[in-house]
């Protein structure tokens, strides 16, 4: 039985999960709080949003879509950017804030661990 934190986090991104038409997965290692920060305004504007989320949580949260995630998409330091509008905007987004903030420099951020494949990224996983 989850705590009552993590039942709240749990019942949250659920409800973002549900709202979202898709969602990219980041792995967002090396990043400052200030440069979150930038990038979560960044996605707000496109239609989006980024959560530093439990890998366990999420996928409590994404109940039986769960089985549509890859196996790899459960370990280490994941953020996940729910897309509720311009899904494409949003993920280019992601990518612009990449090059723009990191020149380019994958080892500071990545995608999803091991993903280079944008068409990869864009997940959904309510099939």
């Amino acid at each position: 039985m989850p705590t009552a934190n993590k039942a709240a986090t749990i019942e949250q991104t659920k409800a973002k999960y549900d709202r979202s038409v898709g969602v990219i997965f980041t792995e967002y290692r090396g990043l400052k709080v200030k440069e979150l920060q930038n990038l979560r305004r960044s996605l707000k504007e496109k239609g989006g949003e980024i959560q530093v989320v439990k890998n366990t949580l999420f996928r409590k949260a994404a109940g039986d879509d769960v089985a549509n995630l890859p196996d790899e998409l459960g370990s280490g330091p994941t953020a996940v950017a729910f897309l509720y509008e311009n899904e494409t905007d949003c993920a280019k987004a992601l990518f612009a804030y990449q090059s723009r903030e990191n020149g380019g420099r994958e080892e500071t951020w990545q995608t999803a661990p091991g993903q280079t494949s944008i068409s990869f990224l864009t997940i959904d996983c309510k099939k």
